[in-house]
């Protein structure tokens, strides 16, 4: 049996070190922001705004929300997630980009194989990032603000689920 792509509303949401804060800062409906082409184009992905929401500190986290339209099990090795992000060291100053993906959000590496169940039309958890200690993360590649064409500051968010 294979995955098949499920369908959704996902969002990224920044809160503070306590999780008493949160906010969601960007979302997306799947079926319209992420047509099956953008899965192997780019260029086809939407761009993640470099810095939006602002800067998340040491130990704070990047999570992520799902409302499915199909109730099924959300399995993180089928998924399509590539996050961009942009990371300050603050002992050495230095800036690097990178792309978070599914295995990055604990919830969603931690349910292995099984998946997190998800029910049709209810908001569910898939999992937080956390920003490593002495680093400040913001949201989007900065080295593509300026330079458009390039794919590495494109975000894609595709759920799949266990079986089809």
């Amino acid at each position: 049996m294979s995955a098949e792509r499920e369908e959704c509303y996902i969002e990224l949401v920044l809160t503070d070190a306590g999780e008493e804060i949160q906010t969601s800062v960007k979302g997306y409906d799947t079926a319209v922001d992420f047509p099956a082409v953008a899965e192997t184009t780019p260029s086809e992905r939407p761009w993640l705004e470099y810095g939006l929401g602002g800067a998340v500190l040491e130990d704070e986290f990047i999570k992520l929300y799902v409302t499915t339209v199909a109730t099924d099990y959300i399995v993180a090795a089928n998924c399509k997630i590539s996050v961009p992000v942009t990371s300050q060291n603050l002992t050495t100053g230095s800036v690097s980009s990178r792309v978070l993906t599914a295995i990055n959000f604990d919830e969603l590496l931690a349910a292995g194989s099984t998946g997190i169940p998800c029910t049709a039309g209810v908001r569910t958890y898939l999992g937080k990032h956390k920003v490593g200690a002495k680093q400040i993360v913001k949201l989007g590649n900065y080295t593509a603000k300026n330079n458009l064409d390039k794919s590495n500051g494109r975000v894609l968010m595709v759920t799949y689920d266990d079986t089809a």
